[in-house]
């Protein structure tokens, strides 16, 4: 007590978890009379924090530690260049006194005599047993990179833990062994080398995987995921123990197995499913699947307890479902991510207007509890001082290091926006994936350069930056877009294709190192490697199809062009090696064609369908009386797998309580996002036919496009709108619903007759319906910009809808009537309602009357008619004409200038 009242009162003022954590260490009591003396010191004479101080204290020998940083901090920062904050982190580990004296000793001898940096040097110091992995590095780097072709930097990262002595002097020991005898890499020795226990790994690697490969059936590489994390050594152990049980007595597969075990604790992780998982699936109702996925994460034995005991809680208390809870669990930190949920979800819901929904998304990612409580703490202050929405912030949050991410758009929002011009939304595309927190800083120190140096517009810097590793990706560009557009020939805007993907740094540099192989010795072009590069996973695509070209050309009779066309997609490697897999027996045992295969595999997920396509052709073609060619329809889109799911599992509904012919539900499923539409279509179906009047056919129509559930949602949402509001029929709301992008062009029609833009104020309904059909809202945004091609836009859809001679002449006259009355009249802004009564006409008809003679409803409604000039240039722009500047005749007589319109 007394100790504890002398450190906790003043000056001192430490809390009595620092006192705690101090005194926790053999030789604790000196650390204790160390900090009352020397804390002063250091803190007033050498800059330290408390905190630094209490850290350094914190350890076995924390007393020799203290009093060795107020003798070394002036030397080394002064002498070899380090910061207080580098000392502080070398001496706040076991043995810290010995460490700071061998970086004072060797430091100089390292950088020097060996090359490495002070930043590498530091990295290896700042360990448990430090001081021991310094000396082991000047002694064996020269070794082990002239006699085994290590390189420096792999030294490093195995030095670069606790341990590092041991494991240096095992890989100099092993690798050869473990190479010539085993059949390893010297990456592969290396990787598994470079972790807490990497001596105890190796070793157990050269006596364990004859075992495993020869009586369990792994393969080598299987055994090195397992031994390549901390706890190698007993990993390895367990799974020899377990795998039989687990796979007898619990149903797993081998692959399962090395998955929980390929973790940090894969040993206690494999232990826990052992016990937990006949509880977790009988009493809880989890499938063993989503334990294994539970289990396979950093901390996986506390993640599987803890569902144990809040699964329940969360369900019936917090509302969530069984697989939200498993969704949570599913990362690394599971553990912690579930009981902040359970503290944070009310707070969040009730004082923050989240939904659970959005409080899952944010705690379905590795470092989720993190996530959260940044949420609750900094979600007012982005929406309120920085204009972010709530949703924003969440899909900020919503991803790993959602922590970090927040707090650097909070801090560099300001300085993107004012100081390098890009709006909160492209901010917040940046901060919205993993390394967001990264991505923002790169983007803040390249984006000047990128631009200004090679020409980069900041649109196409965003749009790099918005992918998981867009900080890696950035930094690619500005070293190899000089290298790839000099030396091999591409564009920019080619570089910038495949950097915007997931991967893109890896893309970069594959394609750097294989574009001349696939050229010359493949005979691809460049157009045709950049076009496989540019997706996610790109740098594998380009390895398999420098790999598998020449088979499936040779042995299954593909052509190059179709090897390509598998391979441009994201999952493209996956794709290849499914349809060197499957190709032979789709076709000899489901009667397919190669060319019906390729259509297949040549989306996004390939290879899921081509697994579905074998799965289930046999089953729709029996069971559901689909053809052999519908079947590969459904499955040549992107999701083509879920598509086929939800075909096998709601035709029979769709056909026998929705009425649908079972063509029908196969043109809906055969779009990119069938699986959607039909999901969809059984839900509002019955609302749009009863309560809107629609026909199942018309419903069929609208969901068979790309996007179909989305346009179903909308007209849903907009028919009454548009029908009741701007006189549209059903029908015409079906006809622009019924095509690709069918949302965003009744979006804008909305918009347009909403708040008409100038630009299309002379178009009748009619012809906005017909612009919309043909082109969606492209085709609007292209008359509204006056874009190169409007006026064919504008032509095509003047040939749909051919105007009667003798109306016109009539009209015409009316025109004049109307506007002459609109002119003369003393209170323009009563002029609209005066003119309904006096000619009988409508609002709607009004509006159509004026529209025709370039005057937007809210120009008609006031009375601020334009002048002749503006009028005659929107009627010659909506007519597909060129503009040209009014004649004196027309500026000076406004009611001739319209009759001659």
């Amino acid at each position: 007590h007394a100790w504890r009242n002398a450190l906790t009162g003043a000056p001192l003022n430490l809390t009595p978890d620092q006192v705690v954590a101090i005194a926790s260490n053999i030789g604790g009591k000196q650390a204790l009379e160390t900090v009352q003396r020397l804390l002063p010191v250091l803190c007033q004479a050498h800059g330290l924090t408390p905190d630094q101080v209490v850290a350094i204290a914190s350890h076995g020998g924390g007393k020799q530690a203290l009093e060795t940083v107020q003798r070394l901090l002036p030397v080394l920062c002064q002498d070899h260049g380090l910061t207080p904050a580098q000392v502080v982190a070398i001496a706040s580990n076991i043995g810290g006194k010995q460490a700071l004296e061998t970086v004072q000793r060797l430091l100089p001898v390292l950088c020097q005599d060996h090359g490495l940096t002070p930043d590498q040097v530091m990295a290896i110091a700042n360990n448990n047993g430090g001081k021991q992995a310094l000396e082991t590095v000047q002694r064996l780097l020269p070794v082990l990179c002239q006699d085994h072709g290590l390189t420096p930097d792999q030294v490093m990262a195995i030095a670069n833990n606790n341990g590092g002595k041991q494991a240096l002097e095992t890989v100099q020991r092993l690798l050869p062994v473990l190479c010539q005898d085993h059949g390893l890499t010297p990456d592969q020795v290396v990787a598994i080398a470079s972790n807490i226990g990497g001596k105890q790994a190796l070793e157990t690697v050269q006596r364990l995987l004859p075992v495993l490969c020869q009586d369990h059936g792994l393969t080598p590489t299987q055994v090195m995921a397992i031994a390549n994390n901390n706890g190698g050594k007993q990993a390895l152990e367990t799974v020899q123990r377990l795998l039989p049980v687990l796979c007898q007595d619990h149903g797993l597969t081998p692959d399962q197995v090395v998955a929980i075990a390929s973790h940090d604790g894969g040993k206690q992780a494999l232990e826990t499913v052992q016990r937990l998982l006949p509880v977790l699936c009988q009493d809880h109702g989890l499938t063993p699947a989503q334990v294994v996925a539970i289990a396979s994460n950093i901390g996986g034995k506390q993640a599987l307890e803890t569902v144990q005991r809040l699964l329940p809680v969360l369900c019936q208390d917090h509302g969530l479902t069984p697989d939200q809870v498993v969704a949570i669990a599913s990362h690394d930190g599971g553990k912690q991510a579930l009981e902040t949920v359970q503290r944070l979800l009310p707070v969040l819901c009730q004082d923050h207007g989240l939904t659970p929904d959005q409080v899952v998304a944010i705690a379905s990612n590795s470092g989720g509890k993190q996530a959260l409580e940044t949420v609750q703490r900094l979600l007012p202050v982005l929406c309120q001082d920085h204009g972010l929405t709530p949703d924003q912030v969440v899909a900020i949050a919503s991803n790993s290091g959602g922590k970090q991410a927040l707090e650097t758009v909070q801090r560099l929002l300001p300085v993107l926006c004012q100081d390098h011009g890009l709006t909160p939304a492209q901010v917040v595309a940046i901060a919205s994936n993993s390394g967001g927190k990264q991505a923002l800083e790169t983007v803040q120190r390249l984006l000047p350069v990128l631009c200004q140096d090679h020409g980069l517009t900041p649109d196409q810097v965003v749009a790099i930056a918005s992918h998981d590793g867009g900080k890696q990706a950035l930094e690619t560009v500005q070293r190899l877009l000089p290298v790839l557009c000099q030396d091999h020939g591409l564009t920019p805007d080619q570089v910038v294709a495949i950097a915007n993907n997931n991967g893109g740094k890896q893309a970069l540099e594959t394609l750097q190192r294989l574009l001349p192989v696939l050229c010359q010795d493949h005979g691809l072009t460049p157009d045709q490697v950049v076009a496989i590069a540019s997706h996610d996973g790109g740098k594998q695509a380009l390895e398999t199809v420098q790999r598998l070209l020449p088979v499936l050309c040779q042995d299954h009779g593909l052509t190059p062009d179709q090897v390509v066309a598998i391979a441009s997609n994201g999952g493209g490697k996956q794709a290849l090696e499914t349809v060197q897999r499957l190709l032979p027996v789709l076709c000899q045992d489901h009667g397919l064609t190669p060319d019906q295969v390729v259509a297949i595999a040549s989306h996004d997920g390939g290879k899921q369908a081509l697994e579905t396509v074998q799965r289930l052709l046999p089953v729709l073609c029996q069971d559901h009386g689909l053809t052999p060619a519908q079947v590969v329809a459904i499955a040549s889109h992107d999701g083509g797998k879920q598509a086929l799911e939800t075909v096998q599992r709601l035709l029979p509904v769709l056909c026998q309580d929705h009425g649908l012919t079972p063509d029908q539900v196969v043109a809906i499923a055969s779009h990119d996002g069938g699986k959607q539409a039909l999901e969809t279509v059984q839900r509002l179906l019955p609302v749009l036919c009863q309560d809107h009047g629609l026909t199942p056919d018309q419903v069929v129509a609208i969901a068979s496009n790309g996007g179909g559930k989305q346009a179903l949602k909308t007209v849903q949402r907009l028919l009454p709108v548009l029908c009741q509001d701007h006189g549209l029929t059903p029908d015409q709301v079906v006809a622009i619903a019924s095509n690709g992008g069918g949302k965003q062009a009744l979006e804008s029609i909305v918009a347009q007759l909403s708040c008409p833009d100038p630009a299309l104020a002379a178009l009748t309904n009619d012809h906005l319906v017909a612009l919309a059909c043909l082109g969606g809202r492209p085709a609007l945004d292209a008359v509204k910009k006056g874009l190169p091609h409007a006026p064919e836009l504008i032509r095509r859809i003047n040939r749909r809808i051919p105007e009667r001679t003798s109306h016109r002449v009539a009209d015409l006259a009316h025109v004049v009537r109307v506007l002459g009355f609109f002119q003369s009249h003393s209170h323009p802004a009563q002029a609209f309602d005066d003119a309904m009564t006096q000619f009988g006409m409508s609002r709607h008809g009004l509006v159509q009357l004026f529209r025709r003679v370039g005057v937007t409803e809210f120009e008609a409604r006031y009375g601020t008619l334009p002048p002749a000039s503006q009028r005659w240039d929107r009627i010659l722009q909506a007519s597909g004409m060129k503009r040209a500047k009014p004649s004196p005749t027309s500026a000076q007589t406004p009611d001739q200038a319209s009759l001659h319109a």
